[in-house]
Formats: C-alpha cells, structure tokens, sequence
C-alpha cells in the first residue's frame, strides 16, 4: 500500500515527465520510498521533505543511490548542488527536475510559485511553529490535543498537522482504524526543521532596556512578578532560559524575555510599567511573543519561579548565538529527551 508520501513522491516525479510516458508502481517501502517502472528502467522515488541539504543527506543514508531519484516539495540550491556531486536524480514539486538514468535524460526548470498554489498550508507560519513546538514537547499528534495545548483552533491545527505529514515528520501504522493514530517519525529531523523555519523567520521587533547584572535571577523574578500583577504574560528564552533547564554554559552575561505586545511602543510601555527604561545594549531584551501557541505553552520554573518559553523554541533561539549557543542548543536537547520532553 502506497503511504502520503510514496504518492506525493511519483506524483512529482510523474509532472516532469513527457506526456504519454507511462510509469508503473511496483511496490513502496519504508514510507516513503515508491519503487517504480518508466521506460524500461527500475528506479527508487525517496521523498526528502522541503529539500534543504539536511533532508537530502538523510535521505541518502536511508537508501542505496543506485537507480534512485530524490523528490521534494522544493529543492535548494544546495541539495541540488549535493546531489548533483552524488551524481543522484532529482525532482521537486515546482516541475524542476535532472534525472540521467540509462536512456532516461530530465532536465527542467521548476515553476517557484507552483508550490504556494496549491491553497494549502505549504509553508512553516507561526500556526506550524507552534504546533510543532507542542509535538517535541511529546504532544500527541491530533487535532484536540495541539487544540488544547496551543490554544490554535480546530482548523488551524489541523492544516499544520497536515503540513508536517506532508512534509514527512508524521507517520501512522496504519491508513484507518486503531493504528491509524500520527506519530512524529524522527524527532531529530522535526527539530532542525523547526529550529530553521525560526531562525529565517522575519525578524521580530525588539526592545533593549537596562538591567542590573547583580544577582540577575533576582532581578528576573522581580520584573516577573510586576508582570504578574498586571496579568502580563511574559517568559524567559534563550541562554539564560537554557541556563535555568539545562547549564550549559559558564557565563550567562544578558537574556531575552518575550511579552504579550505586538508593537514597538507595546514593549516600551511593557518595560516603563515594571521600572525599566531603553539602553542601546542593555542587558535584557524584550521581544513579542512568535505566537499565541508559544505563549499559551509557557512554564515556570520549579525553582526560580521564572516563566520559560517551551524548550524547543528556546533551542532554536539559542542557536543566534554562534559557536556557544549551538554547544548549548545541542547539551539542551538531550537534557529534555533524557527528562521524556518530547517522547513519543
């Protein structure tokens, strides 16, 4: 039986070809690998997600390159020029393709708006962020249950969940019945494709005030607190909040808070409300909060008392850091799957 992905896959392989070629599907395993016939020639359809260099690696590893062609939602200018060392074929949904396989030559140049017609969700908005955050946090992948963490509606929910499948992160047992219920496949993979769809995001507006470095935890909570009484929400997230979970790194020397304001004068009055005035360099920097979803999965801290931001976000977060937040990114994330964050 052919998966979402096995169909999506020769399906892009099927529009690069010349009317009246037929292709016979022979067999489909691993989920997402489609085992087809097309002018006498035997080839493997790997799908490789969004096509970034990451994807096409792993999808390398997972089968022989002999007679195989990778396909994807749309190709990068760096998987393309991977595969093209590898001497392996591909195809992406855009109708761009190199296939030379035997007496089988492909080449096309893809459509780059082709992908964004299809009136489905195809692309990683906030809505899918989010959701992706309640899932490597081990959310079940449902609708009701990204509903009743994230605080998204029913239909929002399910479009992103429909989007990670497509994309290859889910996977189920079996089409229908008890079996049927969605996985993430491999968390690894949903976590640097989530932790990349952060970090290309457009940049947010930001705020930096002063902020005493004395016992800055102390500081924390006392702007928290203030927060609190104003029903402000607010939450701590990169190196100081990786700190808090997981210490990693020695020196700690500034922190990121995100508060519920949508607008550059939101966060000033935000900062002006608990005592705190704009620094150029300032110690502590305030951000709007990425997403509703990102807001509602807030936690405090047991011991502090301070408001974290969900551990992937922080992840991806981390990773502005260059060198030493990578480190830290990378101790964060098996420090959370060691506790079961994020186990399916």
């Amino acid at each position: 039986m052919t998966s979402e992905l096995t169909t999506r896959a020769t399906r892009a392989f099927k529009n690069v070809l010349p009317v009246g070629v037929k292709v016979l599907l022979l067999q489909s395993f691993r989920g997402d690998v489609a085992d087809i016939l097309v002018a006498g020639l035997r080839l493997h359809i790997k799908w490789a997600g969004d096509g970034w260099p990451e994807d096409i690696k792993r999808a390398l590893e997972s089968v022989p390159d002999s007679d195989l062609v990778i396909a994807s939602r749309r190709m990068s200018a760096g998987a393309i020029k991977l595969l093209r060392e590898k001497r392996v074929g591909w195809v992406d949904e855009t109708g761009g393709a190199e296939v030379f396989v035997g007496n089988l030559v492909i080449s096309r140049s893809g459509r780059h708006d082709a992908v964004e017609k299809q009136g489905e969700v195809k692309r990683w908005t906030p809505a899918v962020q989010g959701v992706a955050e309640a899932l490597l946090c081990g959310t079940p992948a449902t609708v009701v249950a990204t509903k009743g963490v994230t605080g998204l509606s029913s239909g929002m929910c399910a479009k992103a969940l429909r989007f990670l499948a497509d994309q290859g992160f889910l996977q189920a047992k079996a089409p229908r019945g008890r079996n049927s219920a969605r996985k993430v496949k491999d968390l690894d993979a949903l976590l640097e494709s989530y932790a990349r769809a952060v970090r290309s995001s457009k940049k947010s507006i930001e705020l930096s005030v002063g902020l005493s470095w004395s016992d800055p935890i102390g500081k924390l909570i006392n702007v928290g607190r203030k927060w609190d009484n104003m029903s402000l929400a607010w939450a701590c997230t990169g190196a100081m909040a990786a700190w808090l979970l997981a210490p990693h790194l020695s020196n700690v020397s500034s922190a990121e808070m995100y508060i519920a304001a949508d607008t550059l004068s939101g966060l000033q009055a935000s900062a002006a409300a608990v005592g705190l005035s704009p620094l150029e360099g300032g110690r502590l920097t305030l951000k709007p909060f990425p997403s509703k979803a990102t807001q509602m999965m807030t936690r405090r801290h047991e011991q502090e008392q301070i408001c974290l931001a969900p551990w992937p976000r922080v992840y991806a977060d981390l990773l502005h850091y260059g060198v030493r937040g990578s480190e830290a990114a990378e101790h964060l994330k098996e420090v959370m799957r060691a506790r079961g964050n994020g186990a399916n």
